[in-house]
């Protein structure tokens, strides 16, 4: 795709019976695959955003997310609303088995608040990317690619398992014109649609 082209992505949770797992785990020496380990309906579920570029992760907003004010109080436990790392943390229940994850929204696409962690992170990269330096071995003309790499990361709200699943990656081509497009893209959705 090109940099002015609308990015969208759809996920999946390995949802059964409304319970969300977080993989199968077992005690070290122990044989075959393990237990499934679950999210209790009581637990607070988080599906984080990771997103990759060229293999490098693009840590985000919330590289030292803060503990929630009363979450001792109210869970039993210290909790945690923003998984460290991700562009963007969401809170599942039972009722979540996936959605449509915005990165380059349409035109039209006026529903961006649920988003636009994931938004600004795509657009910084794009940013960042088309000013850093050419790698050796890389022609010194036309326009660049970069391979995104988005992950899904589930997790509870203290944070004590994570389990990263690949939603898929895309080629982005840093085009001048896409770039242009791109960035009047991003100053609409701050002074229009924000």
């Amino acid at each position: 795709v090109d940099a002015g082209e609308r990015v969208y992505f759809h996920a999946a949770l390995p949802v059964y019976s409304g319970l969300i797992c977080l993989g199968m785990y077992k005690n070290p020496g122990e044989a075959g695959q393990g237990d499934p380990e679950w999210i209790r309906t009581s637990d607070v579920a988080l599906v984080g955003i990771a997103i990759y570029v060229n293999g490098e992760l693009c840590s985000g907003t919330f590289s030292d997310p803060p503990l929630e004010k009363n979450g001792l109080q109210h869970y039993g436990h210290e909790s945690c609303h923003f998984m460290p790392g991700c562009a963007s943390t969401y809170m599942a229940d039972c009722t979540w088995v996936g959605g449509v994850f915005c990165l380059a929204p349409n035109d039209a696409d006026m529903e961006l608040r649920d988003d636009i962690y994931i938004i600004m992170a795509y657009h910084q990269i794009l940013r960042e990317w088309s000013r850093r330096p050419r790698e050796a071995g890389v022609p010194a003309f036309g326009p660049r690619e970069i391979d995104l790499q988005v992950n899904l990361v589930l997790s509870t709200s203290y944070l004590a398992n994570l389990r990263q699943v690949c939603a898929g990656s895309v080629k982005v081509t840093l085009s001048e014109k896409g770039l242009a497009m791109a960035y009047d893209r991003i100053r609409d959705i701050q002074d229009r649609r924000g």
